[in-house]
């Protein structure tokens, strides 16, 4: 089921790719009127190749390649016109700002840029109305709180590639399954339905666990489905080369990003100063890696002792929040000074963010398997952060993680890639407090 997915997505990302090449090329054809200057071609090869690999690394921040933002299209559309807008500034500055080459096309890229608009836009268009003339898996369910909350978000995103199907019990499944065209069963116990499993198995339908379709579906584990086979299956060995190599990472990452960025910070620790009386840094105590505590330092972003007039957690709209600090959170710069924190090995750039130490003590013994997230190094940024705004209440730490145990049970070099590229897309769309 995934490897069908990632072709899907492959198929997508290749034509988005060769558009772009057949755009360039048409926009030299039509600016030396309809005839193929080859020079030109050459001049501009390496500079449209590199300024094409920046504008495919801004589809995937906007959502391009995800099925989810298929449908609705008005959904897609303001991901594409977002997209489409920040990649005509990022060639506008790479051609007359940045660029290192005597080459500066202004007719060519305007043209290639408009191409680019136009050919996207229906080749996106075509492959939606493509993906609702397939034929969708049938799934059959059987009819739970779970199940339905499965079946109303396949049928709210089709362009998953499922049709769910809901049976009151398995009698009714048995009978209608054959006139349902049923392709796949899915099921939350192996032992209640060993022997309707063999008679599937032997008429040709997939059977999938239901744990591990929900897993597919939402990119989170859902609680009320952990089992003691569960914590077997995921939670048995470490990867001793994936960790190694990523403390490696997150130890030059930081070092580079504080290198670079030293003079923005500079500039927001003056702006804090001015704005506001009080320290410039914040400073918590945080739960760590096999719950050792840790100071974890950001740049302050609320008014002198917020958590001596409010509560621990924060809330929308809370009024402890400086307008400076309001803008700090919302573009992320009060995250800097944690590179300090990952430089010391207290965090890493990628896992579960770090939750101050007394609320989580009271998560630990409110929410069963909240432990379990403490078994990595927590991070910067990690899948929650990616998938669920900030946590206002318990219900949002329960949801949260969920996502965290996603991360610890599929961890490691794909996962921690896909969520270091489209966290540069948080700013964006994740709402801040």
């Amino acid at each position: 089921m995934k490897f069908l997915a990632a072709f899907k997505r492959l198929i997508i990302f290749a034509g988005d790719w060769l558009l772009l090449w057949l755009a360039f090329l048409a926009a030299i054809f039509i600016r030396f009127h309809f005839r193929f200057d080859f020079l030109t071609y050459e001049r501009g090869l390496l500079p449209f190749l590199l300024l094409f690999l920046v504008w495919i690394f801004v589809f995937v921040m906007n959502h391009f390649y995800e099925f989810e933002s298929f449908l609705p299209f008005r959904k897609f559309v303001r991901y594409f016109l977002r997209a489409f807008i920040i990649n005509g500034l990022l060639a506008v500055s790479w051609f007359y700002f940045l660029s290192f080459t005597n080459f500066t096309p202004k007719t060519i890229l305007f043209i290639c840029w408009g191409l680019s608009f136009v050919f996207l836009f229906f080749w996106r268009y075509l492959v939606s109305v493509f993906i609702r003339q397939l034929s969708p898996t049938r799934v059959a369910l059987i009819e739970s709180p779970i199940a339905s909350e499965i079946k109303n978000h396949l049928d709210l995103h089709p362009a998953l590639g499922y049709q769910a199907f809901l049976y009151q019990n398995l009698e009714e499944f048995k009978e209608k399954f054959i006139a349902d065209k049923i392709k796949l069963f899915v099921f939350e116990s192996k032992k209640e339905n060993e022997e309707l499993i063999l008679e599937l198995a032997q008429n040709g339908i997939s059977l999938a666990l239901m744990s591990n379709f929900y897993e597919e579906i939402f990119g989170r584990v859902k609680l009320d489905l952990i089992n003691d086979e569960w914590f077997v299956n995921y939670f048995g060995f470490e990867n001793w080369s994936y960790l190694f190599l990523k403390r490696l990472f997150d130890f030059l990452f930081a070092l580079m990003l504080l290198t670079l960025t030293s003079p923005l910070a500079l500039l927001v620790a003056l702006a804090i100063k001015l704005t506001s009386p009080g320290p410039i840094f914040y400073r918590s105590l945080r739960l760590g890696q096999n719950l050792k505590p840790f100071q974890v330092y950001k740049f302050r972003t609320m008014i002198k002792e917020a958590d001596k007039i409010g509560p621990a957690l924060t809330l929308d709209n809370d009024k402890r929040i400086t307008p400076l600090g309001r803008w700090l959170r919302k573009l992320h710069l009060d995250e800097w000074p944690q590179l300090i924190n990952i430089l010391a090995g207290e965090l890493s750039v990628i896992g579960p963010r770090p939750v101050e130490v007394k609320l989580a003590e009271t998560f630990n013994e409110k929410i069963k398997y909240y432990r379990l997230r403490h078994l990595v190094r927590p991070g910067v940024t990690g899948w929650a952060q990616l998938n669920y705004r900030y946590s206002a209440s318990l219900e949002d730490e329960i949801k949260k993680l969920e996502y965290d145990l996603y991360y610890l049970k599929y961890r490691g070099f794909v996962l921690d890639f896909t969520i270091f590229i489209k966290s540069w897309r948080i700013p964006f769309d994740i709402k801040s407090h």
